[in-house]
């Protein structure tokens, strides 16, 4: 039977049978069938018109195949596309406020060994760089030495509650020095940020909530505007670039915290008199 408009978005529709309007096509093909017959225009945006002998198309023919495919977010207009972006943008949020707790509890659990790596981070970020680079390039070696030595200590029943606390121990130093290095990160660009705008933030906490909170609103950006049409370029870019500000911050936060431990005076809170 003959139906209205037939509007289908980021998919192919196949036209077997009669429709009394038009049919469009956002960012997919149009195939008429040898029985398809369409009354009204076929308009295909980012894809093709494919016609079989006997179709019938009785209106105008609109086709803009330059467009890519898939470009449109979802049907109507969008609509899909924007209520995902807004869920990945809410989950940012909701990731923010966990970090945001994360940072206050290293601020106030540990807050001159965070200050220390902050000074660090700020007077020597080229040094920083490279401890935390060459921290991250250890990570293969160590798991592969940490295999060897789990392997060594599950030989007996007695030696495997060992090696399961070794493989917690180094799991949890891991995210610790992620963790805590990207909080001293965010402390200074909080920092910088303040600066910029002619603030004073009074403690390091704030300091730290000021960059989590920018690097978060990037993000936030970023899922927004990939949810719009022709956006999504402009959002990709935008996560791209937090997520790199993101990594710089934590890798040179990490090495300033492994080059305050390093240190002498750091030394000496371990084992006294070294």
């Amino acid at each position: 039977g003959g139906q209205g408009k037939l509007m289908i978005a980021n998919g192919d529709v196949t036209v077997d049978g009669h429709v009394e309007g038009d049919v469009v096509a956002m960012g997919g093909d149009v195939s008429l069938g040898s029985t398809g017959r369409v009354d009204g225009q076929v308009v295909t945006l980012g894809g093709q018109l494919h016609e079989q002998p006997g179709s019938h198309v009785g209106g105008q023919r609109v086709s803009a195949g330059g467009l890519p495919r898939g470009w449109f977010p979802g049907p109507f207009f969008g609509i899909r596309g924007i209520v995902h972006s807004g869920l990945k943008a809410a989950l940012t949020i909701a990731k923010m406020l966990m970090l945001l707790l994360v940072a206050w509890g290293f601020t106030q659990l540990a807050p001159q060994r965070t200050q220390n790596a902050f000074e660090v981070f700020k007077n020597e970020p080229v040094k920083c760089l490279g401890f935390g680079l060459l921290a991250w390039a250890l990570i293969i070696p160590s798991v592969v030495a940490l295999a060897l030595v789990v392997a060594i200590l599950c030989i007996t029943i007695i030696g495997i509650p060992l090696a399961i606390a070794v493989l917690l121990g180094y799991a949890l130093a891991i995210v610790l020095l992620v963790v805590w290095g990207y909080v001293v990160g965010a402390a200074v660009l909080g920092e910088r940020l303040a600066r910029q705008l002619g603030r004073t933030v009074p403690s390091l906490a704030l300091m730290a909530v000021w960059g989590i909170v920018a690097l978060t609103v990037i993000k936030v950006v970023g899922h927004l505007f990939g949810g719009l049409p022709m956006g999504g370029g402009a959002g990709a870019m935008l996560r791209v670039l937090a997520g790199v500000i993101t990594g710089v911050l934590m890798t040179v936060g990490a090495g300033a915290l492994l080059r305050t431990q390093l240190r002498r005076d750091a030394l000496s809170q371990w084992w006294p008199g070294a």
